[in-house]
């Protein structure tokens, strides 16, 4: 069951994502990670989200959420 929260962002900057189609080094998205963090402490849920957008483009992005077992992630 999901609670009030926030999504937090794992990294400090944007993650570019490059052509490897190609021999220049183009960027040609960028990626987010994102955890959830709960208004109450919740041990059990573990929610990530990938987020990829287009570099050109922001305003249309592709989110990837995942629900994962926080003990399996502490092992």
């Amino acid at each position: 069951m999901a609670s009030c929260g926030t999504w937090k962002e794992q990294h400090r900057k944007d993650i570019k994502v490059y052509d490897l189609n190609t021999n220049e080094k183009r960027v040609v998205g960028i990626y987010k990670y994102f955890k959830f963090k709960p208004a109450k402490h919740v041990d059990e849920i573990d929610w990530q989200m990938h987020e990829y957008s287009l570099q050109d483009n922001n305003d249309i992005v592709l989110c990837h959420i995942l629900v994962k077992d926080s003990e399996k992630l502490d092992k």
